[in-house]
């Protein structure tokens, strides 16, 4: 029997098939790595994520042992793993001492030690280094997954690999059924037929982090970088020279593609190229014959793209971020500076608390402040906006309206975002009828949370008669330009220009508190805004949507954003873990 299932060797198992003989006692005895079932995932070498939630529900699944116990025997299968995997390594380079020819990198090479934040507190400190690992562990993940080959890659659904371009009018009707009929004269935008295998693969519409290549050209350009490509051809330099950064950025990072549409049962899939990508198929520097029936293949992989941690570090480090407020220092995320290893230190300034201190450090006592705003105008305008909404959904916007921080907790189905987008326009509404500005963040963790609130805003505005008195802004990257929701494109304004006349124009009504304003975005981009101000006061009312995607980390960075006596509210799925 044969399933479709990833390809899989454990590390316990390899490190006891490797010199049996030679792993012996003193007395003689042999030994083994042994780990006990109830930690061990048959296709994984994870330790299984149960084991993990009840560690932090602080529950035993053993009736005669507590939690306690349970971490520690956990701590241990980890460290006989970590063991297990020094063994294979040593073993193996002994085995293959005649046929390796370079160094696996060290520690330093995958996570570079830094000094301290200045003027940053512990917690602070903290919340870098954990994004900093985290980051670092992606790319080593990446890293791992491309030593191996193509087609392994594409059996973990990790990859996808192209069987064909679709070029002519074959192109065109694919874009058309694709739906994506105005893209048909852009030459950024490619069609791909997927290999069989690959329509599974973990592609989601609106990624951008995502490499293309040829797999004939993955030996000799897998391992370049983009100044070596270019230097290699020279009619591309000239078209685009060498930037410094360019002799460390690695080609495979700067040939992406953007995810636009993905058909799996026609096995369709609609990419929009990067600018390098872009101009290296125009002058045919790489090798687009890709014929699957002959095995020529092009392949799409994962690319490890760390864009938020210099923005958590510029909110936390700058003058104008948050640094290290009194409320931080009163009551600390991590009081037990131990566990995470961090040496206690002594920042010199001291920042005023602002809302992100707030939020972050007093979350309780927000959470019973009172706004003063009246919640009637907003329920009768909520009620006339989306009609029948139920007790408990009225009542979660009363509590938005009159306390400084909010949740909505439910599961997928209670109508969150429909009440969101009902409070939304609610809000816009109440602030036109009151002739006062007001600014409104829709924020989250990923475009597609945040299209989810957004897209039927221009519709609801629409009907209220407030169209053309209300500005209604979804931010975008040129990356992930083609892939928004459709509903939006009247409403976008691209973040990469600082001098884009759509931003400034954006920027200066926030500033100048000129009307009313709704901003779509996700945290990232929201950095963005507040030209040389990191903690800039840009909005009067903030809804984070799926906010259990939503990390202490990126919460600080959106919340940087929110004015002196902002309110919040956080919606989400109170038993959905954090991914």
């Amino acid at each position: 029997m044969a399933a479709p299932i990833p390809h899989h060797y454990g590390v316990i198992d390899l490190a006891n098939s490797i010199d049996p003989e030679g792993r012996r006692l003193a007395n003689g005895e042999p030994w083994w790595f042994h780990v006990n079932k109830f930690y061990r995932d048959p296709l994984s070498d994870q330790i299984p994520s149960e084991r993990g939630h009840e560690i932090w529900e602080r529950a035993s699944p053993f009736r005669d042992r507590d939690y306690q116990w349970h971490q520690e025997e956990v701590r241990k299968v980890v460290k006989r793993k970590l063991h297990a995997v020094a063994y294979v390594a040593e073993k193996l380079t002994g085995l293959l001492a005649d046929e390796l020819t370079a160094e696996a990198p060290g520690v330093n090479n995958v996570f570079q030690p830094t000094a301290r934040l200045i003027g940053v507190g512990d917690d602070g400190q903290i919340l870098f280094q954990h994004t900093r690992l985290m980051a670092a562990a992606q790319q080593l993940e990446i890293d791992l997954l491309m030593a191996m080959p193509p087609h392994e890659r594409e059996a973990r659904f990790r990859s996808a690999r192209a069987e064909a371009v679709l070029t002519g009018d074959a192109r065109r009707d694919a874009l058309v059924a694709l739906g994506l009929a105005g893209r048909v004269g852009d030459r950024a935008v490619h069609v791909f037929r997927l290999s069989q295998r690959s329509k599974e693969a973990r592609l989601k519409e609106g990624e951008y982090t995502w490499s293309f290549l040829p797999e004939a050209d993955l030996p000799v350009l897998q391992d370049l970088t983009v100044a070596q490509f270019k230097n290699r051809n020279a009619a591309l330099a000239a078209r685009n020279p060498i930037e410094s950064y360019e002799y460390r950025k690695k080609l495979r990072d700067a040939l992406t593609v953007s995810i636009l549409k993905i058909d799996r049962g026609q096995r369709l899939l609609a990419v929009e190229t990067s600018g390098l990508l872009d101009q290296a198929l125009q002058l045919n520097l790489l090798q687009m014959n890709i014929d699957g029936a002959q095995g020529r293949f092009g392949i799409l992989d994962p690319v490890a793209m760390d864009v938020f941690t210099r923005k958590l570090k510029k909110t936390l480090e700058d003058p104008t971020g948050v640094r290290h407020p009194p409320l931080a220092q009163q009551r600390p995320l991590f009081p037990a500076l131990a566990v995470a290893r961090v040496r206690a230190g002594r920042p010199r300034g001291v920042q005023a608390d602002g809302p992100t201190a707030e939020f972050i450090w007093n979350a309780d006592v927000m959470a019973q402040t009172m706004t003063g705003q009246d919640a009637a105008p907003i329920l009768a305008g909520t009620e006339r906006v989306a009609p029948g909404l139920t007790e408990r959904q009225r009542k979660a916007i009363e509590r938005a309206t009159t306390r400084r921080l909010s949740f909505w907790w439910g599961p997928p189905g209670t109508g969150k975002s429909r009440t969101a987008q009902a409070y939304v326009t609610a809000l816009a509404a109440q602030a036109v009828a009151e002739g006062r500005s007001l600014r409104i963040a829709i924020a989250g963790f990923t475009w597609v949370a945040i299209d989810n609130v957004a897209r039927r805003l221009p519709e609801l505005l629409a009907r209220e008669g407030l169209a053309d008195r209300v500005h209604l802004t979804r931010l975008c990257s040129s990356e992930a330009f083609g892939s928004v929701d459709p509903l939006l494109r009247n409403h976008l304004v691209p973040m990469d220009d600082a001098f884009e006349a759509r931003r400034m124009e954006l920027e200066r009504r926030l500033v100048e508190l000129n009307g009313v304003t709704i901003v779509a975005s996700t945290v990232d981009q929201l950095h963005k805004l507040g030209s040389l101000a990191v903690c800039a006061p840009l909005f009067d009312v903030m809804l984070i949507d799926e906010a259990s995607q939503l990390d202490v980390a990126h919460a600080i960075v959106g919340l940087s954003k929110l004015a002196e006596g902002g309110r919040a509210t956080v919606v989400g799925d109170d038993k959905q873990a954090l991914s």
